[in-house]
């Protein structure tokens, strides 16, 4: 993110930093950061799971061989790469649905940075058709959810050359 603060140029990067970026700035009646040190640090630990080890574990495997493999030229997919991958991905789910069952939103009772890190990190497993979805309902009923936020909406509409998602990738009901 290039912003200009005072006249000067001013340049972030990783998502969780410009994330709360945004929250400082311009706080709203939807907050992205909870009140609470406590809850903070909870949003603040899964956006480094869903950045980093969701990421090291899952995206580093099925990204790799499904979309940067196909669209550098590098050749098929390494089934054998898909498969860790895909395995890694059952246990983060898995994760993602149990803390669900307690929870309205991924790191407590209200939409916060946490929801849109994790999200942005499913919507591209999604669009690849890689997500059982009726294997994690509660997870599911998150998802759409958060899909039928305006702020969300636009990432659905987003395509990648040659790459057709799934019919049901921008239903928000499905």
């Amino acid at each position: 993110l290039i912003d200009v603060v005072n006249g000067e140029k001013a340049v972030l990067s990783t998502a969780q930093v410009i994330g709360e970026y945004a929250q400082d700035i311009q706080p709203t009646r939807y907050p992205l950061m909870p009140h609470t040190a406590l809850m903070r640090a909870e949003v603040r630990r899964l956006c480094h799971w869903a950045n980093v080890k969701f990421m090291g574990d899952v995206n580093a495997y099925i990204l790799t061989e499904r979309l940067e493999k196909i669209l550098s030229g590098g050749g098929a997919p390494d089934l054998a790469t898909l498969r860790t991958g895909r395995d890694h991905l059952k246990f983060h789910l898995d994760y993602f649905n149990w803390l669900l069952k307690e929870r309205d939103w991924i790191a407590g009772n209200n939409l916060s940075l946490a929801d849109l890190c994790i999200g942005a990190h499913l919507s591209c497993l999604d669009y690849l058709n890689e997500i059982k979805w009726d294997d994690y309902p509660t997870l599911k009923d998150w998802y759409q959810k958060l899909k039928s936020r305006p702020s969300f909406r636009p990432l659905l509409a987003d395509r990648i050359a040659g790459l057709v998602p799934p019919r049901h990738y921008a239903n928000l009901d499905f």
